[in-house]
């Protein structure tokens, strides 16, 4: 279980990441994805 929260947090870590290097962004649907992976930890 804590192993869980900590891969979702690496996730969103990584998506936010991603996001800020990208720049060019589909952003909702990445932001949909964030908050499907926050609710799921």
């Amino acid at each position: 279980m804590i192993a869980d929260v900590i891969l979702a947090a690496v996730a969103v870590y990584a998506i936010n990441v991603w996001l800020t290097t990208m720049k060019k962004s589909p952003a909702k649907n990445i932001e949909k994805g964030i908050e499907r992976i926050k609710n799921a930890a």
